[in-house]
């Protein structure tokens, strides 16, 4: 908004309420631009560069990087190590350069494309003034270069080496051809800038040590022993109150801001009037403002954006939930800025600190790498002196500018392109290959069982190896919450919580509650609960006090080695014996769901379960769109997954991306229980889904850590289905053991795995070792999504990389299903892509770094070592093995229906227009792949050879990398011989 447009919006407003409507507009624009990362306890995948997604990706990634001092892609180095390896070929360069808009730059003899290939292969050193020196060395160039260039001495110490000689000259010529671009003038954007330039002072090691600090304190939800006072008023108010206590004595560079902030007690401002004040002292006009805040709130992205997500969703906080604030972080920010910048630079900086610093001369250094790196595309371009010198002005000029024009982001772009092109070929042709092999129609005969994982793609090898051992299973794939949006709170649970995708909004609240005839059990689980709960508070608040904390420490500090030691030296072990004791000590009832709503009964601004309609449309919704309308199994088990491991902050950034970074096993096993019930089953078969009388849904849970699978309400399975449920518990036995060996492969640790059995030890051996880094790997190996019918991909070892999405289109002529099912689960695969793409090319600005000085900070981030800002993003160790290419979407259906499917939601069509993801479309009847670019669908033909292998297990063991796809023989011939 400009300053004209907010003058008519405020005509009749009062000039200071005026400015207040400008803050609030520029406060909630520039927040656009924090992370948007919630508690880690409740960590849900997301694009990193949301504020951005309006803007093409190769644009979107650029802008961002030079706002925030990132990496756009992965470094030039990085990319010629995969062109190395053939990850990216000559002929992918090729490719992407064609694509692009060529010109002459020497006429009939030069090209941009040819000058880009050029560059490309070998490539440009990346030349500064900082490493020039160094380079020259390196590359055995003349020593005494500057020298000869000023003396014009040349030919004096050639010593008569003609290759010297012409090496001497085309660097000459260069230099003094070119008219070096002098340094661009030092504008501030914020006090703290002009300060610094001009006075050598970085106000921000002050500031945000103390906001760190109050931050923290703030937000703590009980690890500290005494909570901030008055917190429960919002964070400016708690803040202004401390700072206004006697006896408090600031850092120098603070000094009277007590003062400040007693002044604005007094006269009773709110901290809208306080960030207007501050504004309009910085003389700033106010639609500069926006900038301004920007440049603020990204000096602690980490905290400002946290303060952010709570003020919107404040049922996110894991106990108490505070009155946040945006504007009073930023009331007490610029407090604390005017305070340290007049303490700094006297209080007459506001009139001129603005105003533009004088650029630094270029150095001769500066001048030198500037002419060196056109010396180095001359010499790729086999350019002479005598060629250089000959260039007109117009000529030479235009030279230059392309090849600044391609350096470094710019190539790193096109390597980029070619890095997803190589990609995105190994997967469409192999997929094409297989296509014109099969017969695509679900099998004729029944199934022994059908069981629904979650889309995620972790699960691809556990259904792999579930469809290997007992080829008669069917297996499907849905988002992870199953179509059953909740507000889930169980036995054990102090609050519920939203089941469901970041896009939903759940409507119905679902508890769990003891079966009438375990309720005396349940009383006496929950009173033994809150026997440890009070003893373990005692024990918190006893350890941190002179005297309980000394004597606890001598007297039980001991018992603390016991836990200590058996989980780093037999973790596995351990891990059973405590939850054996867990288990005397706390037996679990059995339990229900209350699923089931009586008229209108409400719980709170929810509704208390479901109606028997709802209940049908949800079951019959995502079992029309997954295809399974007909012909089901005796048994039909829905998985949901989550991820348990030790000392591991991150944990919940394993769990289900569907069910809102929430372990989905609840929703798997209300699905199964709706499903079942009698008054439900009449109304989805009255809807076209034709479900037999002898089939029986199972809820389950697969932890995706230890490969545990565990399966629900058991006991009311008909003792008609007993053999159907033992035939397929010994087959889920023997899947998850050769699940857990496949895993076991990436990890270097793992050496000694040679049996499923020995796989299966080692993950759970992991998921409990108390010094355990990488307890799982996530989501790292994510690349592709595809939306089809299962006969697309079974058989096919794709290296759990694809989330498998079930959907038929012949059974859904109206696409609802499709645009249903790219409406919820495309932002939610899209946002896990992303994630892992932007933490893995800045791991350290986008990412939070390594795990190792990780410390967890009031159970509600991580920060480095005992004060930092608090680190978004992945660390390290979840994304070291990560490819960041965009993800592939491969939609079974024409390109006209995929694309009316996208157009149904507005972040979908945003994240394919704009290219966030990868779109591709595969004809149903035919097979045929079509790639979505620049607006048109793009034919795929060429297919290829793949390779057969009679089990997964022969195509990864003994292998660290990504595998290509192969075909595994025994299950591909089952799927096209049961017809």
């Amino acid at each position: 908004m400009n300053a004209g447009e907010l003058a008519d919006k405020t005509e009749h407003v009062p000039a200071s309420e005026h400015l207040r409507h400008a803050a609030k507009h520029a406060v909630d624009h520039a927040a656009h631009y924090l992370p948007v990362q919630g508690p880690i306890g409740v960590f849900i995948h997301h694009n990193t560069l949301h504020a951005f997604q309006h803007l093409p990706f190769e644009d979107a990634v650029q802008q961002a990087a030079r706002l925030f001092d990132t990496e756009p892609f992965m470094t030039e180095a990085a990319f010629r190590k995969e062109f190395a390896a053939r990850r990216i070929r000559a002929k992918d360069l090729d490719v992407i350069l064609a694509r692009e808009a060529d010109a002459d730059i020497i006429p009939k003899q030069l090209s941009r494309n040819q000058l880009r290939r050029a560059l490309l292969d070998p490539g440009l050193r990346t030349i500064t003034e900082a490493n020039f020196e160094w380079l020259l060395d390196e590359e055995g160039l003349l020593d005494r270069l500057r020298d000869d260039l000023s003396a014009d001495a040349r030919q004096a110490v050639l010593n008569g080496q003609a290759e010297s000689k012409a090496t001497h000259d085309l660097f000459a010529a260069c230099f003094h051809r070119q008219s070096p671009q002098a340094n661009a003038p030092i504008s501030p954007v914020r006090p703290r800038d002009a300060v610094l330039v001009r006075h050598g002072l970085d106000t921000d090691e002050t500031i945000n040590a103390w906001l760190i600090r109050l931050s923290a304190a703030f937000f703590d939800q009980g690890l500290a022993y005494w909570t901030m006072p008055l917190r429960e008023k919002g964070f400016y108010p708690a803040v202004r109150a401390l700072f206004s206590r006697s006896g408090w004595l600031p850092p120098a560079l603070l000094s009277g801001v007590e003062n400040a902030f007693q002044s604005q007690a007094a006269k009773h401002k709110s901290a809208e009037q306080v960030v207007t004040d501050a504004l309009t002292k910085f003389n700033v006009a106010p639609e500069e403002w926006e900038a301004l805040l920007i440049a603020e709130l990204l000096s602690l992205p980490g905290w400002a954006g946290l303060m952010r997500k709570l003020e919107n969703e404040p049922e996110l906080a894991p106990h108490q939930q505070l009155p946040c604030s945006l504007m009073d972080f930023l009331a007490v920010r610029l407090t604390l800025t005017i305070a340290a910048c007049e303490n700094a630079a006297s209080s007459q900086i506001w009139k001129q600190w603005r105003q533009p610093c004088a650029p630094a001369p270029l150095t001769e250094a500066q001048q030198m790498a500037q002419a060196a790196r056109l010396f180095d595309a001359a010499q790729l371009l086999g350019l002479s002196a005598e060629r250089i010198n000959a260039l007109s002005s117009d000529e030479f000029n235009l030279l230059r500018a392309e090849i600044n024009g391609f350096y470094d982001w710019e190539r790193r772009r096109v390597w980029h392109l070619a890095y997803e092109y190589r990609h995105e070929q190994e997967i469409l042709r192999p997929l094409l290959t297989h296509r014109a092999t099969i017969d695509p129609r679900r099998p004729a005969h029944r199934p022994s069982a059908q069981v629904i994982f979650c889309i995620d793609e972790r699960e691809e090898s556990i259904r792999r190896a579930l469809e290997e051992i007992d080829p008669s299973v069917e297996t499907l794939g849905a988002a992870g919450f199953f179509g059953v949006a909740i507000h889930y709170q169980g036995q054990d649970d102090a609050h519920g919580a939203a089941f469901c995708p970041v896009v939903v909004k759940p409507q119905h609240a679902v508890f769990e509650r003891p079966h009438a005839d375990h309720q005396a059990l349940a009383e006496k689980r929950q009173s033994r609960r809150k026997l440890w709960a009070n003893a373990a508070n005692h024990g918190f608040i006893g350890s941190r006090t002179l005297l309980r904390g000394a004597l606890g420490s001598l007297t039980t500090g001991w018992l603390a080695a016991f836990p200590l030691v058996t989980r780093i030296l037999i973790p596995r072990h351990a891990g059973g014996w405590y939850s054996r004791l867990g288990d005397a000590l706390l037996p679990a009832p059995l339990t229900e769901l209350a699923m089931e709503r009586d008229g209108e009964e409400k719980a709170g601004s929810l509704l208390k379960g479901f109606s028997i309609q709802e209940m049908a449309d949800r079951i019959g919704g995502t079992l029309r769109a997954a295809g399974l309308t007909e012909n089901h199994a005796r048994l039909v088990t829905i998985l949901g997954h989550g991820s348990t491991s030790l000392n591991n902050p991150h944990e919940s950034a394993h769990d289900c991306g569907a069910c809102g970074g929430r372990r989905g096993g609840s929703n798997g096993r209300l699905f199964a229980a709706m499903a079942n019930h009698p008054p439900v089953r009449e109304r989805i078969n009255a809807m076209g889904v034709i479900i037999p009388t002898d089939t029986w849904f199972v809820g389950g849970y697969h932890d995706t850590a230890n490969d545990v699978v565990e399966l629900f309400d058991t006991a009311a399975i008909p003792a008609s289905h007993t053999a159907d449920f033992a035939r397929l518990s010994e087959s889920l036995d023997r899947a998850r053991e050769a699940n857990a060996l496949e895993r076991a492969r990436r990890f270097e640790a793992a050496y000694r795995a040679q049996t499923p059995l020995d796989g299966l030890r080692h993950v759970e051996e992991r998921a409990e070792h108390l010094a355990e880094p990488r307890p799982e790997y996530g989501h790292c190996t994510n690349a592709v999504c595809i939306v089809g019918r299962r006969s697309v991909t079974r058989g096919l070892f794709l290296d759990r990389r694809a989330f498998l999405i079930s959907y038929d289109a012949e059974r859904d002529p109206e696409n609802n299903s499709l645009a249903a099912i790219l409406g919820a689960a495309g932002p939610v695969c899209a946002g896990i892509s992303l994630e892992y793409y932007f933490s893995f090319v800045d791991n350290e600005r986008y990412g939070c770094g390594t795990k190792l000085p990780h410390n967890v900070t009031g159970l509600m981030g991580v920060m480095n070592g005992h004060a930092s800002d608090l680190r978004t993003g992945l660390p390290w160790q979840m994304v070291e093995i990560h490819e960041p290419v965009r993800l592939l979407l491969i939609v079974e259906n024409t390109p006209e229906k995929v694309m009316e499917a996208v157009r149904r939601s507005a972040e979908v069509t945003e994240l394919v227009t704009n290219r966030w993801i990868r779109l591709v479309a595969m004809e149903p009847a035919t097979g045929a792949i079509h790639v979505y670019r620049n607006g048109v669908f793009e034919p795929i033909t060429e297919t290829v050879k793949l390779p057969e292998i009679a089990t997964s297990s022969a195509w990864f063991r003994g292998k660290l990398e990504h595998l290509p796809i192969a075909r595994v023989t025994a299950t591909a011939a089952h799927a096209s011989s049961a017809r």
